[in-house]
């Protein structure tokens, strides 16, 4: 349930959460800033993580990904440091129109959990 999962990465405290992810995507945001995706296996399906971080960081992790194949960086994973500020999950609602009978059909559709917010630091770990 995603408000399970922000009460375990939404502290009141501003604590920061160490999580074991893999990386998924960079992006340039703006003028000067970045977003590094992340996505983490957790119980039934995958958290993603869409983390602001820094030039600096966003450089490290494109040079991490450039000398590692894809298939190592399938297997291996980042333990990132980070401050989560929100957790939520797109919903779309379905209609479907059947012309045979004009019939309508609802159903709604729920998506990936996504959690937003700011990557502090990450290492890269290789599985042994």
């Amino acid at each position: 349930m995603t408000i399970e999962l922000q009460d375990a990465l939404v502290t009141e405290e501003g604590r920061p959460v160490l999580l074991r992810v893999r990386l998924c995507d960079i992006e340039r945001q703006r003028k000067d800033g970045f977003v590094a995706t992340f996505s983490m296996p957790a119980f039934s399906q995958d958290v993603c993580f869409r983390l602001g971080c820094s030039r600096e960081a966003a450089e490290a992790l494109l040079e991490i990904y450039e000398e590692e194949p894809m298939a190592v960086l399938m297997i291996h994973e980042f333990a990132i440091v980070d401050m989560i500020d929100e957790v939520s999950r797109a919903v779309f609602e379905l209609k479907v129109l059947r012309s045979d009978d004009d019939a309508e059909q609802h159903g709604l559709a729920i998506g990936t959990p996504v959690a937003f917010g700011t990557l502090i630091d990450f290492v890269f770990v290789e599985a042994h």
